[in-house]
């Protein structure tokens, strides 16, 4: 029972499991949760954020042991974390939505520093740390991108 709800959640309902590109489709429930979250106010958002971080920290630690590797491809519960720490600082619109998916699929991939160190934490860790570095640079690279636009007056 365990195992099974591990591997659900885990692989971000089965998401992971894609037989390519499992981490891009594995972000896709994070969209789909910034999106059914977007009209909750801040803390409820921070909640869902902190349960999702200290959650995958969990199954990332069961997931390496029941699939016998270190941060297994088909476990997305960190992509699904780290996309929506990026996304519960702005207004939730899709041309929003498109530039946090983009932008960190884009630092998770590339993993400028310091995300390519996080990733050697510990076991759940370093699973979930590398993800959420991802999180942070995207949303702060959306922010700069959104100021940049709002003082440029075409």
């Amino acid at each position: 029972m365990k195992d099974n709800l591990i591997n659900f959640i885990g692989t971000g309902l089965y998401s992971g499991n894609a037989p390519f590109a499992p981490g891009t489709i594995g972000t896709l429930p994070g969209i789909a949760l910034l999106w059914l979250t977007a009209g909750l106010g801040m803390p409820w958002k921070m909640l869902i954020a902190f349960l999702l971080f200290a959650g995958g920290v969990w199954i990332s630690n069961h997931a390496e042991r029941l699939y016998g590797r270190k941060d297994p491809a088909c476990v997305v519960i960190d992509e699904i974390a780290g996309v929506y720490f990026a996304g519960i600082w702005f207004v939730i619109t899709w041309p929003v939505l498109l530039a946090i998916f983009i932008l960190f699929r884009f630092f998770d991939i590339f993993k400028p520093f310091p995300v390519s160190t996080a990733e050697k934490l510990p076991a759940g860790w370093g699973v979930m740390m590398d993800d959420m570095a991802a999180g942070l640079y995207a949303a702060l690279a959306l922010w700069g991108g959104l100021a940049l636009l709002n003082t440029i007056h075409l």
